[in-house]
């Protein structure tokens, strides 16, 4: 469960990077 948590944790701080990059783009 623990593993899981962080790889949901990586997948969101993912998400948030590219939608801060777009915003940043456009």
């Amino acid at each position: 469960m623990h593993s899981t948590l962080s790889i949901y944790s990586k997948i969101t701080f993912s998400g948030t990077i590219m939608i801060n990059s777009e915003v940043m783009h456009l």
